[in-house]
């Protein structure tokens, strides 16, 4: 479910946003609501579900708890099912954690972008480093222990020896999973940049994995059995729904993209229609290299059966950027960053 509220615009998020105005909360849940009645059925069953934006942690528990028993009623949501929401340093408190843990969300995913004041400044981040670490020993407080922390790497003036010691928070708060991003930025990459954000990369990568974090997708790393349940339907190409504006979902081979503004979505929901922007079918076999290819471990070489596959696979094979683990395929560890112009051979 996508959240688009947000009290102010990150320049570097690309999430679709819209201000934050609590008038706007009570329509916006109802209109998920009547969206997660007209996408239900019978065969649908969720055993993850996740809440992102924008910052969805503006939401009051109560709000929260009205979303919530929407899907409930619409779905056959698993008792043991991962429920994850995402949010902002800025918006935590006790009360909201311990409301949300009582609604039944069991992981939360804090933006906590860096633990360096200056990273944060640089960013425009309206939470401070302090904000950042009391906001994951709040969760552990209320009684979360499935939690994620992101970080931003690339931030200008960040240094191997600043992000070294901003890492270590990851270690020293017992979090259980860490999102990683490079910053993108509207300019033209240097060679000097390129080699910059690969030196940080694999400093994140080593640093990590030294306490215990196993780096198993492209951006992301868990402490074992604490992997991502949701995102991993994504890679593994499973189907999932969207909700919400500007959401996407992939349902029966086919992708589809909700409206991406917040008016002509509660209009569509309003007149009992759904609110699809675009719907195409999806080249599966295609779909899988794509999304599989960003695991670590990769995927099975008999997903590359197709004529113009295994050409691409031969080629990308005796170049250096996939290797054979056991029976997978996977993107070669020093070519990690240059994952999106090896999709490019398939697509």
């Amino acid at each position: 479910m996508h959240i688009p509220f947000c009290r102010r615009a990150c320049f570097y998020c690309h999430f679709y946003k819209v201000p934050f105005r609590p008038e706007h909360v009570e329509a916006y849940i109802d209109a998920v609501g009547i969206e997660s009645r007209l996408r239900s059925g019978a065969s649908v069953t969720a055993d993850t579900v996740y809440i992102g934006g924008g910052s969805p942690s503006l939401l009051s528990p109560a709000h929260l708890d009205g979303l919530l028993s929407h899907i409930q009623r619409s779905f056959s949501v698993e008792p043991k099912a991962e429920i994850t929401v995402e949010c902002n340093p800025e918006d935590v408190s006790l009360p909201l954690l311990e409301g949300y843990l009582h609604s039944g969300v069991n992981r939360l995913s804090i933006g906590t972008q860096s633990f360096i004041q200056d990273d944060l400044d640089v960013l425009r981040r309206p939470h401070s480093a302090e904000q950042s670490v009391h906001a994951v020993e709040l969760a552990f407080q209320a009684g979360f222990r499935r939690i994620n922390i992101d970080y931003i790497l690339g931030v200008p003036g960040q240094t191997p020896r600043s992000l070294e010691g901003n890492l270590r928070m990851a270690g020293q708060l017992s979090v259980s999973h860490v999102s990683t991003y490079l910053l993108e930025e509207v300019r033209e990459e240097s060679e000097e940049e390129d080699e910059r954000d690969r030196e940080l990369y694999t400093l994140t990568e080593l640093e990590l994995e030294r306490m215990g974090f196993e780096h198993y997708e492209v951006s992301n790393f868990a402490k074992p059995g604490q992997r991502s349940r949701h995102n991993m339907k994504y890679w593994e190409n499973q189907s999932y729904i969207g909700l919400g504006a500007s959401a996407s979902g992939f349902i029966d081979g086919w992708d589809y993209k909700n409206v991406e503004d917040l008016d002509e979505y509660l209009r569509h929901l309003r007149d009992g229609r759904l609110p699809e922007l675009e719907s195409a079918e999806q080249d599966l076999d295609t779909r899988a290299i794509v999304m599989g290819l960003r695991l670590m471990d990769g995927l099975p070489e008999r997903n590359f059966r197709r004529t113009e596959h295994r050409e691409a696979l031969d080629f990308l094979l005796d170049s250096g950027m996939l290797v054979r683990r056991g029976k997978h395929i996977a993107v070669a560890l020093d070519h990690i960053l240059l994952l999106n112009e090896i999709l490019g051979y398939f697509i």
